[in-house]
């Protein structure tokens, strides 16, 4: 760990004493490692725990969580970071900004730092308790942990730790632990770069009247990351106590801002005439609702959590589009570009997409009742893969002939 820290202050030397600098790294990092960040931010320790708890303590279903997210990478990659990209913005509520005004911002930035503070950071420090690696799978561990140990453990999310603990040969603790503490700080300093640069961008402009000049910005963000972490810190051991494991509790508590985010983005997107009123109204409405339906009348409305999500999220489409309707804005709104990194297309996106939904749908051909839940690979699994490699080589094969 040292070495890394020596040779990122080496690095990055000089390079961060201005806001694009140290929130952006200057707009100069490639496409690896873009993809190389966001890949170790993803997969972290609170996966590890979370996702092997969970099929520890109920069954495989959670692996829809990362395999599905294929979809929204594809979708993300060729619909939404385009528009993302030449706008130049620097965070998503500066999208906001520019769509609805600013108190939409605030009121989003404030969402993600509450988010960031008491779930998504604190579970990142929880998962990095316990001494582990990561796994080629990240759940099926938690399937071997039930056979081993049955359903007797204090929590589920001691699942995959008893097993390393118990099979894992003593020698190689210290190289396991040095891995997860990797995949603990991937995931750590990216989120509280996040937070800092939400607050420095995105809430701070609003509370003076005067901007801070990039040092002192960047300073502030310094002090800021420090509190953000010593609070994650604090709340990172209740969360042992979630009774439903750390992957269930943070895919709840997420729910309070993921939906209404999703929401204002996707109709501002693809609308033009929604007011910001209407974005408003579904952060206050998403809030209360939610809040009341999960935790005050739980016992009344059984829905689970996802489906919450989904009539919500109905809901508020509507809501917005209501408001478009009542109350339209004076002057529709129009994307105005403004790039400032190359935004050439990548030749092979669509093939990768291709790729990338293939790998979803062959992951559940896999454990469906074609594949290994029916305890044998038959005709139709090796059909199905069959045709997906099919489909994968023309989608390969015919871009490049186009090119020719």
């Amino acid at each position: 760990m040292a070495l890394v820290a020596g040779i990122s202050w080496w690095m990055s030397r000089g390079s961060t004493s201005d806001s694009d600098g140290y929130f952006l790294a200057g707009r100069n990092l490639g496409g690896v490692f873009i993809a190389g960040s966001l890949l170790l931010t993803n997969l972290s320790a609170e996966q590890l725990i979370g996702l092997n708890g969970s099929a520890y303590g109920y069954n495989l279903s959670s692996m829809a969580w990362e395999v599905t997210a294929a979809v929204a990478t594809i979708a993300m990659a060729l619909i939404f970071l385009p528009k993302y990209l030449a706008g130049a913005f620097t965070t998503l509520p500066r999208f906001l900004a520019d769509r609805y005004d600013t108190q939409v911002q605030q009121m989003s930035a404030v969402l993600f730092l509450l988010g960031y503070g008491l779930v998504t950071i604190p579970s990142v420090l929880y998962s990095g308790y316990f001494k582990v690696f990561v796994p080629f799978l990240m759940m099926v561990p938690g399937v071997i942990a039930y056979h081993l140990y049955g359903p007797g453990l204090s929590t589920i999310d001691l699942a995959y730790p008893t097993l390393i603990r118990d099979l894992l040969p003593p020698a190689l603790m210290g190289f396991f632990l040095a891995v997860l503490l990797g995949a603990v700080f991937s995931s750590f300093n990216s989120l509280i770069n996040s937070g800092a640069t939400l607050f420095c961008l995105d809430i701070l402009p609003a509370m003076r009247k005067e901007p801070l000049a990039d040092a002192a910005t960047v300073k502030l963000a310094k002090v800021v990351s420090t509190i953000i972490a010593v609070f994650s810190f604090a709340v990172a051991p209740l969360l042992y106590f979630a009774p439903e494991g750390l992957w269930q509790i943070i895919r709840i508590f997420t729910g309070f801002y993921n939906i209404p985010v999703i929401t204002i983005v996707l109709v501002g997107l693809f609308t033009r005439n929604v007011p910001a009123i209407g974005a408003k109204l579904v952060i206050v409405f998403h809030f209360i609702a939610y809040g009341l339906a999960k935790f005050a009348f739980d016992d009344v409305i059984t829905l689970h959590f996802l489906h919450l999500y989904a009539v919500l999220f109905v809901i508020e489409v509507a809501i917005m589009l209501a408001a478009a309707k009542l109350a339209p804005r004076q002057t529709p709104w129009t994307f105005a570009p403004q790039a400032r990194t190359d935004m050439t297309p990548w030749r092979f996106a669509m093939p990768v997409a291709v790729t990338l939904m293939s790998a979803v749908i062959a992951t559940y051909v896999l454990f469906s009742p074609i594949g290994l839940a029916n305890g044998q690979l038959g005709l139709a699994f090796w059909g199905s893969i069959s045709g997906l490699a099919v489909i994968n080589a023309i989608a390969w094969f015919f871009p490049k002939q186009s090119k020719a």
